[in-house]
């Protein structure tokens, strides 16, 4: 399994990361494939599943129980039914019809028995002594030390913690919460409630381990296999964990010591402790046989089902929940095959395997510990089995030591005594009990009367039985029976066993939810759901059995042990349909209890229980039938406000009412309007009724009892309203179905008609609820097709209130009189009070229930007290549904119901739209305008001839046109001078302020002249003359400038006069413009559904157009976009008819959008798509809200007018698809036209080269680009509209657009992309094909970067729009995007990479599936390195590569695991870092891959030849890496050049590149030089010591990243030096993008990263921290790759640092002190300070700077700060250190003053260095040791060279190389060093001689200085310490105590632990990478962000400022996690659901 592993491991990855619940239930089912593919490694899966079954994550253990199910479901086993049909088939062979039943229940058997030793012993009160189950086990509140004595010092501790877990130490900053949580809150109180047995252990906290114990009691032989030797181990290791939790609990308890011989294992023993269950399963247990499975034959499940059922008992309830979903999950699938032993059924004649008798025995045997239930008796011959029924009679009971277990054992004398120990347990090790069924003596059940079961009565089946008597024992029949048998016993044992743990659970279960108004719990309704399984497949008698449990629960006074046991009921109804018959007597009296029980969501569960029992309650005659549905309505009458129930009561009745018996045929009687009066007691009484009952309670009466909904309908609660116009709409669409089939007219009653109108007239009026809308739309709709009479009576009393009410002004209160206020009906409470009295007396006999009578009110009150009912209700105040919607839904439903009316009643509805059409006011006629449209458009199929109908319609017609005649939105009406009322008032107010301004002018007197000329009419002034008068007056510049001050104030008061005018008017004319263009739009709607278009088209169409072009509301623009379709419609033989310009005009409006339509002029380059972000697919479907309030008032005026247009002109396109659908390019053919103005339809299948030309020549002959993107705008706006049989003419258009796609103006490129991808939507499998034919080559295509430019578009596009449809193409897009995200081009980069990090995830899904149909073979060239991807990713072993050439050295293993690294990243043109140690050769790995490249280039014979190589170092490496090369590969190979030099040097060697294939150069030189290098294309670049690029600002980084090549690569041991940053610039440099941009990066790792170092952050930080960390390490790991010395080369000799530190001299000590103590080091402080809070400027850090660079040379050297001439004011000062009269300078070149100086001399001489060596005869010795003597600055190398070696230790030897030194010449002098051992030692600075030089002749090295970086130290340390050296290293770093040298050495420390946290062991190689993971690191860097956080455990981005930081409530509550989504109850519990996948 290991190919599989790593796929799997993604798989449950997805489990739980997965981002939507798609996603994880697919990569759930692609889990169950593996199973079928490997059934053999069935164990190791699902311990891998469970462990995300345990997850605190409501959606990670549905998924994992989705996968567990998955998994059963492909896990074959044979199962019962399959059992039962082959023996049938044999026993037919044989010549003896009998049933499976006869077969396996005989002889005498009765289930009862079977039944009998569990379900009879079950006892609740015994279960619930082991206290409750709650949310969890509470070990978090259980308080560590509680040692403390004093109960006082406890409360405190306790309190503490408490308020910490509830978070309200956050809230003391606002409130005193010291009341919150009292003393008297924690400690016990023992209270005894009456009646409940267990209350004061409540919550105990004794083990629930005992419940275990106890179910094992109850059942006998389900547990009782004996654990094989594994798992005896694994008990023994739990006895010894749990020994160490518990030995006070377990010393107590005592375990019972029962011997145990080795067939035996007592119950106890095995019971496993629930707690750490699974977790120490999978630590202790390797993952390959997590769970045993039972040999050859047995359930493959057994193992994993037996650790769920420990596990349901967990006191944490996650795991309860976790472990019974995957039971639920298991038992569906294998509930039939359970436990069936046997190995495979094979039916066909004769082939059934021989099973001999030895066989049959081995496969049957089960040692079995002994039944302390059964009856024993032993016979010489064979033990048999007896079962006894539990039964009164004398038993002697045992009772076990501990009290957990009550054994009763009724022991028989028939010879075999049971010995009986003196402690009183029971030896049980002799009895060895085997089911051996020999059929002569098989099964004897001690019944007092031997039942036999079923139709064991009738002669034929005795036949049957004596016929298989006769059978001989051995023949092959009567082993397949014995077999059967048994296995049917066992499927029997188990079933019952998970029955009764499931009844435990539901009993003990206390964990609730409370979702808005109800609660749900979790663990009881899976629970309820996983028995609802197991009843499938029970045998009815213990199906009964379980009810009567479940009866008994009822019983219980606690309510949550009465829901679980109606939960219970409810799926055991609905599970066994077929024996609820048998069970209703039962299952009625409890639910009816139930329905009257005190709590509320117990009664919701009970009318839940009852709906699957709907059907047969239904089907009840006479007063049962009728208690039960009026104890319905009666509770309706009952429930307050918040009851949760009330919402499940009205579902079951109207699952009741929608049965047809239902509706009576007496309905027919109340169809008389005339006697709406009627005494309703006068209607006779029902035959069934009781007597007695008036007919109030009749459940047939629905004129008295629907109303009892009202209230409800306007309900707080969303799901109560919904609930209540469900019911109704159940009630009238039985009604009407009856109506039907009788063709009487009436269903509903006549006497609520008008009511019921009323109230859903209301839902329509005041609902924002989208479901309850759609719901009353169709109550209505049936509604309407009551008796006219009655729809009469309804009009004439409330249509003119109702067009009243819909034509409210915005902001203004409906009118309560005309609205209908249901009142609560009046009964009598003391119903209510006697069902709470009766609940909790809790009396179980089935009371006949006398309903009691209840006072209906009056037709005459009903409208109930309307003031006292009504707040009020302003239009538009709920902001989440819009007004103008509302009208819509009203208006329609209004013109619905005027379309049934006919004659004269016609004339209420005519009245009042009259009277609105005439009106002023605006509003009014919108709405009336839509009743015309909605009654015109139901009469379009009635006939013409209706004189009445034909009359008003052209009444209405000329009214209309005459309003749609005045076009001037200023005066909307015929002959009246007069505005839309609704703009009346700011009519005034414009009024009022132009005479204000007229006469302040005037008064002013300063324009006399100018006021002289204006007429101004105020009484009839419009906006016009408004803002013409404002703009003649001009005062701020008439050369006023000469006058004094007040004459200024005054213009200045009469030009804000002016403005406050233009504005008003201003505002006005927009509004008034919008109004009249809606409502002419309305008007010319109507008249074009009136059907009879006038001569004249203009004045209807250019109202519609005008509202299809700028309509802000969605809806009122549907309705011009249908009117429109309809128009053309009838259009089509009118000559000259409109609709080709019309056409024309629709096609232009939807390319005005620019969001949508790429604007050629303005989107000229990448970086403007980018930055407006056009690059997000905005489909055409999906778009915005109706409001276009989505666009901010700064936003471009024209985008939100091109996004109407573009709106209104898709919607009329839709419009006329749908009316003209398959002959629309018939009936319209300028459709067709418009779509191939430029494009040209090509065959599809394989272009000709004519083909071809025209396509280029089409496309290319426009000059303008617009014309091309508008056609193709044009396509891509019908493409998702069309219907399918014109879909392959639109395809005709594909190869045009491809060509498009690799357009070289960009915007044709975006806009051919978008229109393939809303193709791709609605056609995936036809246009899919081409994309992939067409796009792979594009992407590859390095000839044009605007075809790999596109190809990146569209594919990002496509990925985007199609989500998870793209998985079977995912393997095809891969590779080819993968090999471009190292492109050359930034946007095609950027574009590819988001796609792949998109795709990745895909991949495993795609695994498996099929190439979808229609994709050519040819594609089949990406399957190699699919497949090498594959291999990559599922990190499976990877051959080595080999190199096509010949090294001159053995490659080290290492090294030829670093090569394999680079090939693989050579081969998908990805690039990376290669940072092993110093000193393992990389320069050896670097060379050998740019050597093999060229070989392979050379081998494959290409033409052109490859580009050279630059390899870019330190200066000083130049010459080494030259040297290198030439001595490991050939030079006929690679030839190398050193490009160094002078300037003139340089450009001379540059005409000879091409003649070499390697050039070395210098980072310096590259920065001088990059304006030549960067026009060269480089094949690699390699970058030696690349950590030198890490400042992403500095020159020589900018110039690098100028480089273009095919391959990039980073040298460098220390990649990360300073921070995490250095690593953004060095990807910055290999894959741009690949980590964001730098302040994503530093963001998203950088700033947790620093925070978590300071020693006092949060938790929290710490762990944002090391989240960060784990996240970068994952994401950059396959691209480094580094070994370190320790790992790979056992032989190097160890490295050993010492830290000497040396304590200030008293010089220094004083220099120091006077520093610190200077005016300096508060400048200092203040310039930080300052810092810190302005942000800083860099003058101030290089302050700071120079002030740590002081301290730091003055630890090692005065003379580094004073220099040879000291400063006046330190002479006093130092004088007084030196003796008098010496000079000071000379003085301070004694080496006491520094004693580093001496510390080295000290080091020198124990090295043997430098020893006077005048004992010896003047040889010269050549010394043990030599020495590297490392230092920051040049001076200080001057001053050890001067007063150390030249003036004390004048026989040193020694090479000195610093920046100093030419570059050319450094390398001489390490060749020096290196070859000449009399050198003693080599000076050199750290930063000259710390990169990449080979010094492993020396093994002493001596820091005297040290530097901030704490890599350049180490870099330094790597000279000597690598490949090469024989001896030990020894490192002395001397540090000067209790200075800056001490934090820089801590500082270090830091830097090094975050650089190895980074780039670790994982990194070693190939294998260990996890290279699986590196598809999932090509993240954007935006998903990126979000994705790294969301996966941490805290679920917030780090970025946020972390609650509790902030001050306020707000802060607490961002802290707070996010509540889930009750919708996933919905989904999980849905009852229909769970039976079809139930039921298969």
């Amino acid at each position: 399994m290991a190919q599989q592993s790593s796929r799997l491991n993604r798989l449950l990855t997805l489990l739980d990361t997965g981002s939507t619940q798609a996603t994880r239930f697919s990569a759930a089912r692609q889990i169950g494939e593996i199973a079928k593919s490997h059934p053999q490694d069935l164990n190791a899966l699902l311990s891998k599943v469970s462990q995300y079954l345990r997850s605190k994550k409501w959606d990670t253990r549905v998924a994992a129980a989705h996968a567990v199910g998955a998994i059963a479901e492909n896990v074959k086993h044979t199962s019962l039914t399959e059992l039962s049909s082959c023996v049938e088939v044999k026993m037919l062979e044989a010549g003896m019809p009998a049933t499976f039943d006869d077969v396996v229940t005989w002889p005498n058997f009765h289930t009862r028995n079977l039944a009998g030793t569990s379900f009879r012993s079950f006892d609740l009160n015994k279960v619930l002594e082991f206290g409750a189950l709650v949310a969890s086990g509470g070990q978090e509140y259980d308080i560590a030390s509680d040692n403390l004595k004093n109960p006082k010092e406890r409360l405190a501790r306790q309190k503490q913690n408490l308020r910490r877990r509830l978070g309200l130490d956050m809230c003391e900053q606002f409130m005193d919460v010291n009341d919150v949580i009292r003393d008297e809150d924690l400690i016990e109180h023992k209270i005894n409630f009456s009646g409940n047995v267990f209350a004061s252990q409540h919550f105990s906290s004794k083990p629930l381990r005992n419940i275990q114990q106890l179910v094992t009691s109850m059942v006998p032989t389900s547990r009782s296999r004996r654990p094989s030797a594994r798992e005896l181990n694994l008990l023994k290791r739990k006895a010894k964990n749990s020994s160490k939790d518990h030995t006070k609990g377990w010393s107590k308890d005592g375990d019972a010591d029962v011997t145990q011989s080795h067939d035996m294992v007592s119950p106890k023993n095995i019971s496993l402790d629930s707690s750490g269950s699974f977790k120490q399963l999978t630590d202790t247990v390797s993952d390959d046989d997590s769970f045993e499975n039972d040999g050859d034959g047995g359930w493959p499940f057994h193992s994993f089902v037996e650790q769920l059922l420990i596990d349901v008992f967990d006191p944490v309830w996650e795991v309860r929940h976790g472990s019974i979903m995957a039971l639920r999950e298991i038992l569906t699938y294998q509930g039939g095959s359970a436990e069936i032993l046997m190995p495979e059924v094979n039916c066909t004649a004769g082939s059934v395997s021989h099973l001999n008798d030895n066989n049959s025995e081995s496969s049957v045997k089960r040692e079995r510990e002994i039944d302390l239930n059964l009856q024993v008796s032993q016979d010489e011959s064979e033990p048999i089995l007896k079962r006894t029924k539990i039964e009164d009679a004398p038993c002697s009971v045992i009772n076990s030591r501990d009290g957990d277990l009550d054994v009763c054992m009724k022991i028989e004398d028939d010879g075999g005594h049971i010995p009986m120990p003196a402690n009183g347990e029971i030896d049980v090790s002799f009895v060895k009990v085997e089911p051996q069924f020999d059929l002569g003596s098989a099964y004897h059940f001690s019944n007092d009367v031997t039942e036999t079961m079923g139709n064991s009565g009738d002669n034929g089946s005795i036949e049957k039985r004596n016929m298989l008597n006769n059978l001989s024992q051995k023949s092959e029949l009567m082993n397949l029976v014995k077999e059967a048998r048994t296995s049917w016993l066992r499927n029997c044992e188990f079933l019952q066993d998970c029955a009764i743990r499931f009844l435990c659970v539901l009993s003990l279960d206390r964990f609730g939810d409370y979702i808005s108004d109800q609660v749900v719990a979790p663990v009881r309704e899976t629970c309820a759901q996983a028995l609802g399984a197991v009843l499938k497949y029970m045998h009815p008698a213990l199906v009964q059995e379980t009810l009567n449990i479940l009866l008994q629960m009822q019983r219980r006074p606690e309510w949550e042990i009465r829901h679980g046991s109606l939960l219970g009921i409810k799926y055991l109804v609905a599970v066994r349909q077929e024996m609820l018959h048998g069970l209703l007597g039962s299952v009625l009296p409890a639910c009816k209890t139930g329905l009257e029980d005190p709590d509320d969501d117990v009664r919701a569960v009970a009318a839940e229980a009852l709906i699957p029992t709907s059907a047969a309650i239904v089907s009840l005659k006479g007063p049962l039938l009728h208690s039960i549905i009026m104890l319905l309505w009666d509770i309706l009458l009952d429930l307050d406000d918040l009851s949760p129930s009330t919402s499940s009561v009205m579902n079951l009745l109207a699952e009741i009412y929608s049965h047809e018996e239902m509706i009576p045929k007496t309905l027919g009687t109340l169809g008389s309007t005339d006697k709406l009066e009627l005494d309703l007691n006068e209607v006779g009484h029902m035959d069934d009724l009781e007597e007695g009952t008036s007919s109030l309670e009749n459940p047939y009466m629905l004129s008295t009892l629907a109303p009892r909904l009202w209230p409800f309908m306007r309900h707080s609660i969303t799901s109560v309203r919904l609930s209540a116009i469900r019911t109704l709409e159940r009630l009238l669409e039985a009604g009407h179905r009856r109506s039907i089939a009788d063709e009487s007219s009436s269903f509903w009653p006549s006497f609520i008609v008008g009511d019921t109108l009323r109230i859903v007239f209301q839902n329509l009026l005041l609902e924002s609820n989208e479901e309850i809308l759609q719901c009353s739309e169709s109550v209505w709709n049936l509604l309407v097709k009551c008796l006219v009479d009655d729809l009469e009576t309804a009009a004439k009393s409330y249509f003119s209130s109702w067009i009243e009410l819909a034509s409210t002004p915005y902001g203004s209160t409906l009118e309560v009189t005309k609205m209908f206020w249901p009142v609560a009906l009046p009964r009598k409470s003391h119903f209510k009070a006697a069902a709470k009295m009766r609940a909790v007396k809790l009396e179980s006999e089935n009371q006949t229930y006398k309903a009691i009578e209840s006072t209906e009110s009056t037709p005459s009150d009903q409208n109930g007290d309307a003031s006292a009912n009504s707040a009020k209700i302003v239009v538009g105040a709920d902001l989440d549904i819009s007004v103008t919607y509302t009208r819509v839904v009203t208006a329609t439903a209004l013109g619905v119901m005027a379309s049934k009316l006919k004659g004269p009643s016609l004339q209420y509805v005519v009245d009042p739209l009259w009277k609105g059409l005439t009106s002023l006011s605006g509003v009014q006629r919108q709405v009336v305008s839509m009743v015309l449209i909605s009654w015109f458009k139901e009469m379009r199929d009635f006939s013409k001839s209706d004189e009445v109908i034909n009359g008003i319609s052209s009444d209405f017609r000329h009214c209309l046109l005459d309003l749609l005649a005045c076009s001037n939105p200023a005066f909307p009406t015929k002959d009246k001078l007069l505005p839309y009322a609704e703009l009346s008032r700011t009519y005034s107010k414009m009024r009022g302020e132009a005479s204000q301004l007229y006469n302040a002018t005037e008064a002013s007197g300063l324009y006399q002249d100018l006021m002289s000329s204006i007429n101004l009419d105020v009484e009839n002034l419009t906006t016009d003359d408004a803002v013409n008068f404002a703009s003649h007056l001009a005062f701020m510049d008439n050369g006023n400038s000469g006058l004094e001050s007040d004459g200024m104030n005054l213009v200045e008061e009469l030009e804000s006069l002016k403005q406050k005018l233009l504005t008003t008017a201003g505002y006005l004319k927009c509004v008034q413009n919008n109004l009249h263009l809606t409502v002419s739009a309305l008007l010319a709607a109507a008249v074009v559904w009136m059907s009879e278009l006038p001569a004249k088209l203009n004045p209807v169409i250019l109202p519609i157009m005008a509202s299809i072009k700028r309509e802000q509301e969605e809806i009122l623009q549907n309705k011009a976009a249908e009117s429109l379709a309809e128009l053309i419609h009838q259009c089509i033989e009118r000559k000259p008819g409109p609709n080709d310009k019309l056409i024309k005009n629709l096609c232009t409006l939807a390319c005005m959008d620019p969001r949508e339509t790429p604007q050629a002029g303005v989107l000229s380059s990448v970086e403007i798509i980018e930055d407006q972000d056009l690059l997000s697919f905005g489909s055409s479907s999906t778009r915005t809200k109706s409001k276009v309030h989505v666009f901010s008032s700064g936003e471009d005026r024209a985008r939100v007018e091109g996004f109407i247009s573009r709106r209104g002109s898709e919607l009329a396109l839709k419009y006329l698809c749908m009316k003209f659908g398959g002959s629309l390019f018939d009936k319209l053919p300028k459709i067709w036209h418009c779509l191939v103005e430029v494009l040209k339809p090509c065959n599809l299948e394989g272009l000709t080269e004519e083909d071809e030309k025209l396509i280029d020549q089409a496309i290319y002959s426009i000059k303008d680009p617009q014309i091309l993107i508008n056609n193709i705008q044009v396509v891509r706006s019908i493409a998702p509209l069309l219907e399918v049989t014109l879909r392959p003419k639109l395809l005709t258009l594909l190869p045009c657009i491809f060509r498009c796609v690799r357009h070289s103006h960009i915007a044709v490129r975006l806009s051919a992309s978008r229109c393939i991808t809303a193709m791709a939507k609605s056609m995936t499998l036809d246009v899919m094909g081409s994309v992939i034919e067409n796009v792979v080559p594009m992407l590859g295509d390095m000839a044009s970067v605007h075809a790999r430019q596109g190809a990146g578009m569209l594919v990002s596009l496509l990925v985007q729009g199609l989500g998870l449809e793209l998985v079977p193409y995912a393997p095809l897009l891969v590779v080819p995007l993968l090999r471009c995200m190292s492109d050359c081009d930034h946007s095609v980069r950027q574009s590819v990479t988001h796609s792949f990090a998109v795709l990745v995830p895909l991949l495993p899904l795609a695994r498996g599936m099929s190439l979808p149909a229609g994709l050519t073979e040819h594609l089949s060239r990406n399957q190699e390195d699919a497949k090498f991807l594959e291999q990559l990713v599922d990190n499976s072993h990877i051959d080595d590569y080999k190199l096509p050439l010949e090294l001159k050295v053995t490659l080290r293993r290492y090294q030829q695991e670093g090569i394999n690294w680079l090939s693989f990243l050579k081969r998908f043109n990805l690039h990376g870092i290669l940072c092993d140690d110093m000193g393992l050769g990389k320069t050896l790995q670097a060379s050998a891959i740019v050597a093999s490249d060229i070989a392979e280039h050379v081998a494959a014979e290409k033409s052109e030849d490859l580009p050279p190589s630059l390899i870019i170092c330190p200066s000083t490496l130049v010459g080494h890496w030259v040297y290198e090369i030439e001595k490991f590969i050939d030079p006929s190979l690679l030839t190398t050049l050193q490009y160094i030099g002078s300037a003139q040097e340089r450009s001379s060697l540059r005409t000879q590149f091409d003649k070499h294939n390697v050039i070395v150069t210098s980072y310096d030189v590259v920065r001088k030089d990059i304006d030549h290098l960067k026009l060269f294309f480089w094949n690699y670049c390699i970058l030696d010591e690349g950590h030198i690029i890490k400042n992403s600002k500095s020159k020589v980084t900018s110039a690098v990243k100028q480089l273009k090549a095919q391959h990039r690569l980073i040298l460098s041991g220390t990649p990360i030096q300073n921070n995490v940053l250095d690593l953004w610039s060095l990807f910055d440099f290999l894959m741009p993008g690949f980590l964001g941009t730098e302040r994503q990066f530093q963001a998203t790792y950088g700033k947790p990263l620093l925070a978590s170092r300071d020693p006092k952050c949060s938790a929290k930080d710490a762990e944002a921290g090391v989240l960060a960390m784990e996240a970068l390490h994952k994401q950059v790991m396959p691209f480094l790759l580094r070994r370190t010395k320790d790992e790979v080369l056992s032989d190097l000799p160890e490295k050993i640092i010492q830290d000497r530190y040396c304590d200030l001299s008293p010089m220094q000590l004083k220099l120091y002190d006077k520093f610190s103590g200077s005016h300096v080091r508060q400048e200092i402080s203040s310039m930080v300070k300052i810092n810190e809070d302005t942000g800083g400027t860099p003058k101030a850090s290089t302050h700071v700077f120079q002030a740590l660079q002081y301290l730091l040379k003055l630890c090692s050297h005065p003379l580094l700060v004073l220099g040879e001439r000291i400063p006046e004011h330190l002479m006093p000062l130092l004088s007084e250190l030196v003796p008098a009269n010496s000079d000071i300078v000379s003085e301070l070149h004694r080496i006491h003053h520094s004693p580093k100086l001496v510390a080295l001399q000290e080091i020198m001489e124990e090295c043997g260095i430098g020893v006077d060596a005048s004992g010896s005869e003047g040889t010269i010795a050549v010394g043990q040791h030599r020495v590297l003597i490392f230092a920051q600055h040049k001076a200080l190398l001057d001053i050890i060279e001067k007063d150390l070696f030249q003036t004390h230790m004048k026989n040193v030897t020694y090479l000195r190389l610093d920046g100093s030194v030419e570059t050319e010449k450094r390398f001489e002098i390490v060749k020096a060093f290196n070859s000449d051992p009399t050198i003693d030692a080599l000076l050199l600075t750290t930063h000259v001689g710390g990169l990449g030089l080979n010094l492993t002749s020396a093994d002493t090295l001596v820091f005297m200085e040290h530097d901030w970086n704490p890599m350049r130290d180490h870099q330094a340390m790597d000279r000597a310490h690598r490949l090469g050296q024989k001896k030990v290293v020894n490192v002395h770093r001397l540090i000067m105590r209790g200075t800056l040298e001490e934090k820089v050495m801590s500082l270090q420390k830091f830097k090094v632990s975050i650089a190895n946290a980074v780039i670790n062991a994982d990194n070693a190689s190939m294998n260990t990478m996890n290279t699986d993971q590196l598809l999932d690191l090509f993240t954007s860097a935006e998903g990126k962000k979000g994705a790294k956080m969301s996966k941490s455990s805290n679920d917030s981005d780090v970025d946020t400022k972390l609650p509790g930081r902030g001050k306020g409530l707000k802060a607490i509550l961002g802290g707070l996690e996010d509540l889930w989504d009750q919708s996933q109850y919905t989904e999980e519990y849905n009852l229909n659901q769970f039976l079809a996948k139930l039921n298969g």
